[in-house]
């Protein structure tokens, strides 16, 4: 795992641990607000990018969740993907959407090893990444954009979020 990388990664933190410190001290109360508050401004700002019921979705750096949460619950894809490189991070996504009840049939959490997004050219409908890409390497958020191309359907967007 890239060094870099490695900040995200530290499976002895505890779930409540881990969203307050990726979430940068929003208390626990709010995530799910918040979350719909992102959602809502990809529909405000890419209103044309959106994907339609039955599409197929990934989020890059999935975080524990509550985005993939909210874009379930808005477009109700066939299958979203949760991409993330940090093992651990994983763990606690499937913990917290677990210990929230959330409907996960659709729901499908990938390692991703930071150079090839495990998915077949041509098969995504809709990425999206939410104040993560910041946080990686130059070359390896270079390499991803040739990745997101690859992956998407001709007729597929990507909304990239950057702080």
């Amino acid at each position: 795992m890239e060094t870099a990388f490695k900040t995200w990664d530290n499976p002895n933190e505890a779930l409540e641990e881990v969203e307050r410190r990726i979430h940068d001290g929003v208390p626990l109360d709010k995530l799910h607000n918040r979350a719909l508050a992102y959602v809502n401004a990809l529909c405000t700002y890419f209103p044309w990018t959106l994907p339609n019921p039955g599409s197929a979705i990934l989020e890059i750096g999935s975080g524990v969740g509550y985005i993939i949460e909210a874009i379930f619950q808005r477009f109700q894809p066939h299958k979203i993907i949760g991409l993330d490189i940090s093992p651990s991070m994983l763990e606690k996504a499937k913990e917290r959407i677990h210990r929230d009840g959330v409907d996960s049939s659709a729901i499908q959490f990938l390692a991703y090893d930071g150079i090839h997004i495990p998915a077949s050219d041509d098969t995504i409908d809709y990425v999206y990444s939410v104040a993560c890409l910041q946080h990686v390497p130059k070359a390896f958020v270079y390499n991803l954009f040739g990745e997101i191309l690859r992956i998407l359907k001709p007729s597929g967007y990507a909304a990239l979020h950057f702080l």
